[in-house]
């Protein structure tokens, strides 16, 4: 096979891993989510309105994302009176596992720079 030949097959092969790194990465976001809550409610993590009422970790606000192939990046704003803290894990997703590994704090915000109150 001549270079040309060969710098096509790898071009080709991994175009198709990263599409169905993409692919198998979009069908987990629902489950990585789940996991993600139910690590919540299992941790007995609860936030707190403006007036010190308790807020369960399943009405966190939470959202998931592709991040790269194979890699799906799932966040939670935990409310703590006037400031939410965001946290989040990263789940890389292969073919019949997937990995968990917790995110750093990303950034404490007023609440209402969050859009709104819960």
């Amino acid at each position: 096979m001549s270079a040309r030949k060969t710098g096509w097959a790898i071009f080709i092969v991994a175009c198709l891993v990263a599409v169905g790194g993409h692919a198998l990465a979009h069908h987990a976001l629902g489950e990585c989510t789940r996991d993600t809550v139910d690590e919540l409610t299992r941790d007995q993590v609860t936030g707190l309105t403006m007036d010190g009422a308790p807020i369960p970790a399943d009405k966190f606000p939470v959202s998931a994302k592709v991040a790269l192939p194979f890699v799906v990046d799932v966040y939670y704003d935990v409310p703590l009176g006037i400031r939410t803290i965001r946290r989040g894990n990263r789940y890389f997703v292969l073919p019949g596992y997937t990995i968990k590994r917790p995110l750093p704090m990303l950034r404490s915000l007023p609440l209402s720079a969050q859009g709104g109150q819960l």
